[in-house]
């Protein structure tokens, strides 16, 4: 009978903090909410990793032109040497009719 009793006090103190019901309703807007802000979250990282890439992209451009325009600036380009003056004519030096090669010397 004790046993019966320390059963029904224990089912009447768990009946009484138990945690109150939440409605389907609820539940759906709740998970909603979570869903909304993940997304927020993940468009905000989204938005300033690219504009973070773009700014970098911006002020690489802007660094390569200042570097080139500094390397124009500062070294003289190599001058071509002048061509030889050509020759008005050019001498035939033929030694005669071309002979066969005699390989059994």
């Amino acid at each position: 009978m004790i046993r019966y009793l320390y059963i029904s006090l224990l089912l009447s103190l768990t009946a009484c903090t138990s945690a109150p019901q939440i409605s389907t309703a609820e539940l759906k807007k709740q998970e909603l909410q979570k869903r909304y802000d993940n997304l927020l979250r993940m468009e905000k990282e989204h938005c300033l990793n690219n504009a973070i890439l773009e700014a970098e992209i911006y002020i690489d451009s802007i660094i390569y032109q200042l570097t080139q325009f500094s390397i124009l600036d500062s070294i003289s380009m190599i001058e071509k040497p002048n061509r030889p003056p050509r020759p008005d004519y050019l001498p035939i030096t033929d030694p005669g009719p071309i002979k066969p090669f005699d390989s059994k010397k």
